[in-house]
């Protein structure tokens, strides 16, 4: 039960790490647009102007990818 328990509540933590950085990452991207006329040409750039105080990182095992031409960040698998 240990084992199992542990599983469980590491797997509901990494998911509420992805949900509270997509969540940061989609309203600094929308602001971005409405200032800007364009989305991001990166990450990096929602810190760099200000939009993110900084980069959430991504849950262990996992990176974060983003779309530029669509203004869509994902995770995926390392």
């Amino acid at each position: 039960v240990g084992n199992e328990y542990l599983s469980t509540t590491l797997h509901t933590i990494s998911h509420a790490e992805s949900v509270a950085g997509s969540v940061a990452f989609s309203s600094a991207i929308q602001l971005f647009k409405a200032q800007n006329g364009r989305y991001p040409q990166s990450l990096q750039e929602l810190q760099d102007k200000n939009f993110l105080r900084q980069i959430p990182p991504p849950p262990a095992g996992k990176k974060w990818t983003y779309n530029s031409q669509a203004g869509q960040v994902s995770l995926v698998d390392i």
